[in-house]
């Protein structure tokens, strides 16, 4: 079975699509080899944003990703407590948003919002974080590239006593907003750091090798408000940062088309340590 909804704004706006609530079909087992919401087997969301040669098309069906064209995604599980992950800006001011359902109900379906924006647009997210918790934050629309000319603020919230660790692979500098061939970088600000709180800019950003290239040695040194660099290459660097309390600011900023990226994010309860950088230098 299959319903879909497409949305048309005015030329010169771009959608922007929030899911408060997503619940619809299941991800693989133990017991089971495929994993049938990435095959597309279970009961899951596709989302067109409309690419330059978006045109919809009525008549394709759902058979072994079918349903996925080069300006879709495909969103299946359980992901309300995911916000970053389940939210979205078209690309022009055209989406369309289709259910699949071959297993029939599986999940209480989805709740969610659209509003018209700028196609330079200038947006804010909460994102709440769960104690211990651990994950990629992804880029904007992932796994598409990002969106072109906007901002992304997302604010997140952990539970009190708990921090932060970021970890991502990219080049810190102050000046990415004028470095030759950027296309875009992000903003971690952590409002609680010294008296008027502090930014980092991280600009050429990856995405994280899983697991990430930082030797135990490197881990055991970030103590207090201490440093470390670990010389095992150049250009890119391994980028580890740690929130002072609970509340910590990401801005994505993309000036032109990025490209995707991914930040490792980890939770766990905080030993009233400051907020401290750690760069480690990596070959090509």
């Amino acid at each position: 079975m299959e319903r879909w909804t497409a949305l048309y704004f005015a030329a010169g706006y771009r959608i922007l699509l929030r899911f408060d609530v997503f619940e619809i079909g299941r991800k693989r087992d133990e017991s089971e080899v495929e994993d049938k919401c990435a095959a597309g087997e279970s009961d899951h969301v596709v989302i067109e944003l409309g690419s330059e040669n978006f045109e919809y098309n009525e008549n394709i069906t759902d058979s072994k990703g079918s349903d996925i064209s080069d300006s879709s995604v495909r969103l299946c599980g359980n992901l309300t407590a995911f916000p970053q992950r389940t939210t979205f800006v078209s690309f022009q001011e055209k989406l369309r948003i289709r259910l699949f359902s071959p297993e029939g109900r599986t999940g209480r379906g989805f709740v969610g919002s659209v509003k018209a924006i700028p196609m330079n647009f200038n947006e804010q997210l909460s994102v709440p974080v769960a104690p211990n918790a651990s994950f990629l934050l992804i880029s904007l629309n992932s796994p598409l590239s990002p969106p072109s000319a906007g901002n992304l603020t997302m604010s997140f919230t952990l539970p009190p006593n708990y921090i932060v660790t970021l970890r991502m692979v990219g080049v810190s500098a102050p000046n990415c907003d004028s470095l030759a061939g950027t296309t875009f970088f992000l903003i971690f600000r952590d409002p609680y750091d010294g008296v008027n709180g502090s930014s980092t800019t991280v600009c050429q950003l990856r995405e994280t090798p899983s697991p990430l290239l930082l030797t135990a040695e490197a881990e055991d040194e970030i103590t207090g408000s201490s440093s470390s660099v670990e010389l095992i290459g150049s250009n890119l660097q391994v980028i580890k940062l740690r929130t002072t309390f609970n509340r910590f600011e990401i801005t994505q900023v993309y000036k032109s088309a990025g490209a995707k990226w991914s930040v490792e994010v980890v939770s766990s309860l905080g030993k009233s340590a400051p907020y401290c950088i750690l760069l480690s230098f990596l070959g090509n």
